[in-house]
């Protein structure tokens, strides 16, 4: 986002195919808040996320697109990252809702809004 904030293009490496699953931190701290209030027994695991894995390509796309400017710029991945990229993350979080009735609320495009309203006149500190 600063990137784009900037007018700098954002550089993914590879095709941007990656899958990752994006939280809003209100979200997430929902999640948390909701388990610690729920009698579930002590040391239970949890996974937490949207629920919805997205290109890392299309998250890219969208903060072009919300913030309206910005630019994406596809460059080779570099011999030392490609080894130690996470591969895609996609985290089932039935569990987490059945047991909680925890459910996320925030969409990605709605979430990268938010965050730009928040960090758009706050950029200079982030510079």
């Amino acid at each position: 986002m600063r990137l784009a904030l900037e007018g700098k293009p954002i550089t993914i490496f590879g095709d941007g195919a990656q899958l990752r699953d994006y939280i809003y931190a209100t979200d997430l701290a929902d999640a948390f808040l909701a388990v610690g209030l729920s009698p579930t027994p002590s040391g239970e695991v949890f996974n937490c996320g949207s629920g919805h894995s997205v290109r890392f390509r299309e998250m890219a796309e969208a903060v072009v697109r919300v913030l309206g400017k910005g630019t994406i710029e596809f460059v080779p991945w570099p011999p030392e990252y490609e080894q130690v990229e996470t591969g895609d993350v996609n985290f089932g979080i039935g569990k987490l809702c059945r047991t909680t009735g925890w459910a996320p609320s925030i969409p990605l495009e709605e979430g990268i809004d938010r965050m730009h309203r928040y960090f758009a006149p706050r950029l200079p500190p982030y510079l």
